[in-house]
């Protein structure tokens, strides 16, 4: 399950990679209408995929970890303790 959910997620990142980003804010602010939270949603969508594949990444290097490749073994693997220092750090102002 896990593989096919990765490839469709990435392939709508890329999708929403292809358009300029000002172009694509433009263009649902104004499908959503004038207001301060349509812009924010329009800002929000924007920045997923520069989110996304950052979290993807982490994620994909931490499951090559001696501790997750351990654990993995008898039940399911769960990796989101390593991604979250790198996703703060990604997320704090610049």
């Amino acid at each position: 399950m896990g593989r096919w959910v990765d490839q469709l997620i990435m392939r709508s990142i890329d999708t929403l990679m292809a358009f300029p980003y000002f172009l694509l804010a433009v263009a649902i602010i104004a499908a959503l209408g004038p207001g301060l939270v349509n812009g924010m949603v329009a800002v929000a969508v924007v920045n997923i995929p520069f989110y996304g594949r950052i979290v993807r990444a982490t994620v994909l290097a931490v499951k090559q970890t001696e501790y997750v490749e351990a654990r993995a073994r008898p039940r399911r693997v769960r990796a989101a303790p390593g991604p979250r220092p790198t996703c703060c750090a990604t997320a704090s102002p610049r």
